[in-house]
């Protein structure tokens, strides 16, 4: 499905890729992204609520970058979903600024949505099962947000398992 949707991108040039790590991460592994020349890291921060970060021992850092290229899709979703669940986000240009916007404000329903009343956006939520750290990219949870005129091949490819 990662290859078909990094395909898609590449040919589709209406929308900027996004990816949002919700949580999971220690610090130092957006620092790390934060030196690719393949991505924009648009914003990082905590996770859970502002009283949770006397737990901020615990990794537990989201993130959300804009892909440039988008070639790289597959290989920087699945390393940002190792450890938590991750969006990715297909979104009209126009529409960008919204959706940082709500990341930034921890929202993710009203992501949801923005996305679902949009026109041609959509997003993918996906939790990857590494069966202890074995990185086989094995799905364990899928859910994806769809716009109202988003193209039925890309809704049935998100519906696949």
């Amino acid at each position: 499905m990662l290859d078909k949707l990094t395909d898609y991108s590449l040919t589709n040039d209406k929308y900027q890729v996004l990816i949002y790590g919700q949580g999971g991460q220690p610090k130092s592994f957006y620092r790390k992204l934060k030196s690719e020349k393949d991505i924009e890291l648009l914003w990082t921060g905590w996770s859970g609520p502002t009283w949770t970060l006397i737990f901020s021992f615990i990794p537990g850092q989201s993130g959300l970058i804009r892909l440039k290229n988008k070639k790289r899709l597959k290989e920087f979703y699945t390393d940002i979903g190792a450890q938590s669940f991750c969006g990715l986000c297909f979104v009209d240009k126009d529409g960008e600024d919204e959706i940082i916007r709500r990341v930034k404000n921890k929202d993710k329903r009203e992501i949801q949505e923005l996305i679902e009343t949009s026109d041609n956006n959509f997003m993918l939520d996906i939790d990857f099962d590494y069966h202890g750290g074995q990185r086989d990219g094995e799905i364990v949870y899928k859910i994806a947000y769809v716009g109202q005129k988003v193209d039925p091949t890309i809704v049935k490819l998100l519906s696949e398992d």
